[in-house]
């Protein structure tokens, strides 16, 4: 009797530390440390094979889909092809599909490698054994870098630029030539600016334009009323369009005065 509840209470409080480790580890996230624990550390390192390197070197990134997903963990020489082997210690497995590509690339403008990888198209056939012991490799190729892609750039379009180029240079000629004018006293533009009289005539007359523009503004003088007059405006519109008629009835006449001058004048 004494042995059974024993046994019951010992059986209690083992399942309540378990279930206690239990909502601890999935709570808290742990979940792969304990795979971890229980399987052994997941091998998450790609081996990829390359020609030429380009100045990769250990530490450098590695990003997938344009991601920072690793880092380049090692390079070694393979005596057999006498290739290089770069091992890519990512953050987590991937699965990579046929139609991937790795390469390496510019990081930046300013410099530095990276190795980008892009994993393929997902519905097609995927690429298996990649991890672990008898892990295949992949293989990687270097890009073009920036440098010398904008090196290409500008060859295919020196033509273009060299017309640039002169144009720029022919306008800044243009511009010295109009300033050697102006200081030698040439032109208008030089005489507005150096000839004390001539800028003192345009002064006036300006300033006897603005006088004449407030006046029309205020309806002084006859321009003015006629613009801010209704009625004048209106008696000027009605006269014109008098004058417009009276001038087509002559015009319609013409012929009958001309003919009866013709008539008399034979007798």
């Amino acid at each position: 009797m004494y042995k059974t509840t024993d046994f019951l209470a010992g059986f209690f409080v083992i399942a309540s530390m378990a279930l206690t480790l239990w909502a601890t580890i999935i709570l808290g996230g742990h979940e792969s440390a304990l795979k971890e624990l229980i399987l052994g550390k997941e091998d998450t390192s790609l081996v990829v094979k390359f020609n030429k390197i380009a100045g990769l070197e250990v530490n450098h990134s590695v990003k997938v889909q344009g991601h920072e997903y690793g880092k380049v963990a090692k390079i070694e020489l393979d005596p057999r092809d006498s290739t290089l082997l770069v091992e890519l210690k990512l953050d987590r497995p991937i699965q990579v599909f046929e139609g991937y590509k790795i390469q390496i690339t510019d990081e930046s403008v300013l410099g530095g490698k990276a190795v980008y990888i892009d994993v393929g198209n997902k519905m097609g056939k995927k690429i298996e054994s990649l991890y672990g012991k008898g892990r295949k490799n992949l293989v990687g190729v270097v890009s073009g870098n920036l440098m010398s892609e904008g090196g290409n750039i500008l060859a295919d379009n020196r033509e273009d630029i060299r017309k640039i180029i002169k144009n720029i240079k022919q306008i800044t000629d243009n511009i010295k030539e109009i300033s050697v004018s102006v200081n030698e006293g040439n032109g208008i533009v030089s005489k507005l600016i150096n000839d004390e009289e001539m800028g003192n005539h345009l002064k006036t007359s300006i300033a006897d334009l603005n006088r004449i523009i407030g006046k029309v503004r205020k309806g002084e003088g006859f321009l003015g009323k006629l613009l801010t007059d209704e009625t004048i405006f209106n008696d000027v519109k009605k006269l014109l369009k008098e004058a417009q008629t009276s001038l087509e009835d002559l015009r319609e006449q013409a012929p009958i005065t001309t003919f009866s001058g013709t008539l008399l004048g034979a007798f």
